[in-house]
């Protein structure tokens, strides 16, 4: 859950700062198509700092797991980097 809500509001960003190039399609395709996305209600910041939260809380899950989790780490910690 907290995975997927942080893949969302990354995604969101992206599409405020990210490069057309890299992601494939036009930045700020979201606003000129009047979409409610987590940057338009909490701001750029807001958005970047529940990224960071949920990313917290997925990791949180991940450690309560038995087993070899190092890669579902990586992959949270990713997701407030990616760029496409």
């Amino acid at each position: 859950e907290y995975f997927g809500l942080a893949f969302q509001i990354t995604d969101d960003i992206l599409d405020v700062t990210g490069d057309a190039e890299k992601l494939g399609k036009e930045v700020g395709s979201d606003d000129k198509n009047h979409k409610v996305t987590f940057v338009s209600a909490y701001g750029l910041t807001g958005a970047e700092k529940m990224a960071a939260a949920s990313v917290a809380k997925a990791k949180e899950a991940v450690l309560s797991l038995n087993g070899k989790t190092a890669h579902l780490l990586w992959l949270a910690d990713f997701l407030l980097s990616r760029e496409a």
